[in-house]
């Protein structure tokens, strides 16, 4: 298997997993792949946008690292602490 997962994919065999009558469990898969939905985003924003990102301030210039791979680490931490 290569490339990346689908989601309905990876939804589905967590589906599969639990009990559906469950409303707990039902409900951390649902917060399972919305958390994986916005991993990808910000990795759609920093494929885009660059590791780096350059801010113009008046007369000043500077790079800085993509913001978004902060929030990209804190989303990535949160979900292998449910693994």
């Amino acid at each position: 298997m290569s490339g990346v997962v689908k989601i309905s994919d990876l939804e589905n065999q967590l589906m599969n997993r639990i009990d559906r009558d469950d409303l707990i469990e039902v409900d951390k898969v649902m917060r399972y792949i919305a958390i994986v939905k916005q991993i990808r985003k910000l990795q759609i924003a920093i494929n885009k946008g660059g590791v780096m990102a350059t801010t113009i301030n008046a007369n000043q210039e500077f790079t800085k690292a993509n913001p978004a791979i902060n929030e990209l680490n804190k989303l990535t931490k949160t979900l292998m602490a449910w693994i």
